[in-house]
């Protein structure tokens, strides 16, 4: 008879969220960006996640730019490059955009350099790096954690695995100060953000 956040032991029953927008669209003007970003914040978001790596790192940093200024500097703001770029390129980025206050950095790097590559990027920059989305097991989210040097992780346990590995996961995260914010399917990961201390965000 119990939500499955309290089976688990949670004891909150509420949870942060942000959305997830800002998507490259044909014609979409930087303007546009800024006025989708809007419209997330009428709705009550404190936080919005929009889409970076797929235009220049300049027009990029031009996008962020305009969304921070226009929604201020309190609302939380995710960047997820969605493993589009080289380390270098990820690292000359990040310091670009630091300025803006991004919340996180989501996959920076290509998926073949996604543990050790990472760990040049977050090693470069202050914002923290996100990633996890794309694991399997334990095994794999244990290198990420270990070697990878991020400070936010993404497992999705309806894409492998479940709920049961991502509370293994997110128990090795905690031991190493990382905290969770798993990749979509909220009716699920709602539960399991509220039912461990270093669940963070839900999106």
């Amino acid at each position: 008879g119990m939500p499955v956040w309290k089976l688990l032991g949670g004891s909150r029953d509420r949870v942060p969220c942000y959305v997830t927008g800002g998507y490259y669209q044909e014609g979409k003007t930087v303007a546009d960006l800024v006025k989708e970003c809007e419209g997330y914040l009428k709705m009550g978001y404190t936080g919005i996640k929009i889409k970076v790596g797929g235009v220049s790192v300049e027009e990029d940093v031009a996008r962020v730019k305009a969304v921070r200024e226009s929604i201020g500097p309190d609302v939380k703001l995710m960047l997820d490059v969605n493993e589009g770029w080289d380390v270098l390129t990820a690292i000359r980025a990040a310091q670009a955009m630091e300025e803006y206050n991004p919340y996180w950095l989501e996959e920076p790097v290509h998926w073949y350099d996604n543990v050790d590559g990472l760990a040049q990027v977050a090693a470069a920059t202050r914002i923290p790096c996100a990633s996890g989305e794309q694991l399997y097991t334990r095994y794999q989210a244990r290198d990420l954690i270990a070697r990878g040097g991020i400070r936010i992780m993404q497992f999705d346990c309806t894409k492998a695995a479940g709920p049961t590995e991502w509370l293994k996961i997110a128990g090795m995260a905690a031991m190493h100060h990382v905290q969770m914010a798993p990749h979509h399917d909220p009716q699920i990961h709602g539960h399991l953000v509220a039912a461990v201390p270093n669940g963070l965000i839900l999106e």
